[in-house]
């Protein structure tokens, strides 16, 4: 009873599809096949709606009932009182509800999102081991290759993670450790071992000597490496089975990006060094060669790999993936540009108010962007899409909040609150996605109010518990697919939180420290950052102190809201708790998806620090 369980045989049930076993599920279906992993009826917090047989509470003159005495609701009005009391309250659909099937509104639903009819939940139950494919590199693969993908399975730093995979505090903690430390050092030693000339000292213009190691090796080779993860990403996001192509196929790249930058920059370098913003030309030069280099060798790519080549279907597939991640990377610039413009805003405006309304705004819109990225990157392996959707975007805006915070001004309170507004409400937003009455309203608000505004009735409206389609990623109104997406979106948000606060409390203290520290705003000596377009001295020592605490309070915070949120999800929704463990412990038993979120976490920190350098004249 406290736990919302009317049935305590259907808990035991539930709880037998657990502990040490990956598995949940995988038996046929109930009657009607409406009790499915995602989607039990008695799992949840308690609430006393619905009750068995209760229909919408609204009063009797206004309902419509048939001859049964069912009520339909695409006949009443959608911003009407019978649909505010349905997503309140709820109804028992099987006793008060018209047949969606009968009137043919679930035939109509599967059409209109693109699902099999009859669905899938009609002949089993989910089942991690069957329904998520399984894309472990043959051993023949690995035997011959030392790449990113195999790095984490060749050292075997994944046998880590295997003996702690039942202790979750440090599970997380040894596999933040292991994605975000190489990251770390690649970064120290790209931005502060090989040094730069003193800033300071930079006043004869044509002194090309002062600025050699940043045009021939800084600026172009962090270029190198940010499109180097870009293009290493793409073969997992398009090829399952052959996650990489030989290093020939993309060298030509890599040294196009190096001459681009080397040529373009010259002129500058020899006349006025630099010029504001210089890194976001660098960065739209870089973008380019890789988007067009890539369209170039599609057909290559794709036919190296001869499964692709021999099956059209396959081939097909493959296609559409490619040029899913063609269109991301455009919009990957656009999203630096935002960044780069929030810290334009954080430099420039003293104000409390202004400064939090930014973090908002970048908080927000990172929601957003991250809807569209889901839905653009649908094609792919379910746990490549929501490392590029959730934990690229997520990662990023905690990196770009945990390097800017030392600039704020005035009330440091309020504008570290809305800077953390995404980690200090991951747990409270996680807990609630999954709930009921959550999904109603969500159901109602995206399909007939925000579409329209003028509240015409949709199909989608209204919530299906049935599994429609196994490999859902919950962008529409089947709800066990929803609920399976949304504890992948908490679990990587949690973690993209932990992995950017460590980044910065590695980084930070030695980019402050190392022989180019005035090349940053970190650095302890008062001193101008000579072409600073800003002009401002480095942050002092109170303001950088202030940030470290505010990272390893994020860490810390995150980490308990993860162990809070497992806590939650296996005490009050058991049917998830399979999906939470099959995708939480993805990193020791497929090595290289912990290598693909390493190299996220790298091309987000390489990102992250170079729009803070001094040469690109954004800080």
């Amino acid at each position: 009873f406290v736990f919302g369980f009317e049935d305590r045989g259907k808990l035991r049930e539930l709880e037998r599809m657990d502990d040490g076993e990956e598995g949940g599920g995988g038996a046929p279906a109930p009657k009607g096949g409406h009790d499915t992993i995602g989607a039990t009826p008695k799992d949840g917090l308690p609430w006393p709606f619905p009750r068995d047989g209760q229909r919408v509470p609204t009063s009797s003159c206004l309902r419509d009932v048939d001859e049964n005495g069912k009520e339909d609701p695409m006949t009443y009005h959608g911003c009407g009182l019978w649909w505010w009391m349905w997503i309140l309250c709820g109804a028992d659909v099987s006793e008060t509800i018209v047949d969606w099937d009968e009137k043919g509104y679930l035939e109509e639903t599967c059409k209109k999102t693109n699902n099999p009819y009859p669905p899938m939940g009609r002949e089993r139950m989910y089942d991690v081991d069957v329904d998520v494919p399984k894309n472990p590199i043959p051993e023949e693969l690995r035997s011959g290759h030392f790449n990113v993908q195999v790095l984490f399975y060749k050292m075997r730093l994944y046998k880590l993670l295997e003996l702690c995979r039942n202790v979750y505090p440090l599970y997380v903690i040894v596999q933040v450790i292991l994605c975000s430390v190489i990251p770390c050092i690649w970064i120290l030693l790209l931005y502060g071992v090989i040094p730069m000339s003193d800033p300071t000292l930079l006043e004869d213009r044509c002194d090309y000597g002062k600025m050699a190691c940043w045009h021939l090796f800084t600026n172009p080779i962090s270029e190198v490496t940010i499109q180097w993860c870009v293009v290493t990403l793409l073969f997992p996001c398009i090829d399952d089975n052959l996650p990489w192509r030989p290093f020939w196929m993309y060298l030509p790249l890599m040294a196009l990006i190096y001459i681009v930058q080397v040529l373009f920059f010259l002129p500058f370098v020899l006349t006025i060094r630099t010029f504001e913003y210089s890194c976001l030309v660098s960065f739209l030069l870089s973008d380019t060669c890789t988007f067009f280099y890539l369209l170039a060798m599609k057909n290559r790519i794709i036919d190296f790999r001869k499964e692709n080549k021999e099956d059209p279907e396959l081939r097909e597939v493959v296609s559409t993936r490619y040029n899913a991640y063609l269109q991301s990377i455009p919009i990957r610039f656009v999203t630096v540009g935002i960044y780069a413009t929030y810290l334009y805003g954080i430099i420039r405006i003293e104000e409390d108010e202004t400064i939090s309304g930014l973090n908002f705004l970048l908080a927000f819109s990172t929601v957003f962007l991250r809807v569209y990225l889901q839905r653009l990157f649908s094609v792919f392996h379910k746990d490549m899409n929501f490392y590029m959707a959730f934990l690229g975007l997520y990662a990023g805006t905690s990196m770009y909040f945990a390097f800017a915070v030392p600039g704020f001004e005035g009330n440091e309170i309020l504008n570290y609150a809305t800077a953390a507004i995404v980690p200090l409400t991951s747990l409270v937003v996680g807990c609630l996605q999954q709930t009921e009455i959550w999904f109603r309203f969500r159901c109602w608000i995206k399909k007939t109010y925000c579409p329209t505004l003028c509240c015409r009735n949709d199909l989608l409206a209204f919530p299906i518990e049935e599994d429609l389609n196994f490999d859902g990623r919950g962008s529409d109104n089947q709800h066990p697919a929803y609920r399976r997406t949304k504890v992948h979106n908490a679990i990587m948000d949690m973690m993209a939180a932990m992995y950017t606060s460590l980044f910065y409390l590695l980084v930070s203290p030695s980019l402050r420290n190392l022989p180019n520290k005035l090349h940053f705003p970190y650095t302890s000596d008062n001193k101008i950052i000579g072409i600073s377009p800003s002009g401002d001295a480095s942050f002092n020592d109170e303001d950088w102190e202030d940030s470290m605490i505010f990272s390893a309070f994020v860490l810390v915070y995150s980490l308990v809201s993860f162990l809070l949120y497992k806590w939650y999800i296996f005490i009050f929704y058991p049917s998830m708790k399979p999906v939470f463990k099959e995708f939480f412990h993805k990193p020791h038993n497929e090595p290289d998806k912990l290598g693909y979120q390493m190299m996220i976490v790298s091309l987000i920190g390489v990102g992250v620090v170079k729009l803070f350098l001094s040469y690109s004249r954004v800080w």
